[in-house]
């Protein structure tokens, strides 16, 4: 068996793993009085600090953005701040139509 395809198994065992057992752990935060969302949140932002530890090991010119692409960041960043906040938004202006003036 070559090194990378014994590499390759590996990571499917640990992904494998990692995903059975997320579901007690989301249970038992459930328990403790997690919401959904802010588990959500935690995996994202542990997901994110992984990702970038790794890439600031092995490649760190992938963590780099060129200026001609920044314009692109900042309208997908701005699109995706926007719809998180759309389910807020919608509840208060259904709350402020539901008061008298």
């Amino acid at each position: 068996m070559k090194k990378n395809e014994l590499r390759g198994y590996l990571y499917i065992l640990v992904g494998a793993t990692l995903w059975g057992v997320s579901s007690v752990v989301a249970k038992s935060l459930f328990i403790i009085g997690l919401s959904p969302a802010e588990l959500v949140q935690i995996r994202l932002t542990l997901a994110t600090a992984a990702l970038l530890l790794i890439l600031l090991f092995y490649d760190r010119k992938r963590i780099t953005i060129s200026l001609k692409d920044l314009p692109y960041f900042l309208i997908l960043g701005l699109v995706v701040w926007q719809e998180s906040n759309l389910p807020t938004t919608i509840r208060s202006v259904r709350s402020m139509s539901d008061q008298p003036f």
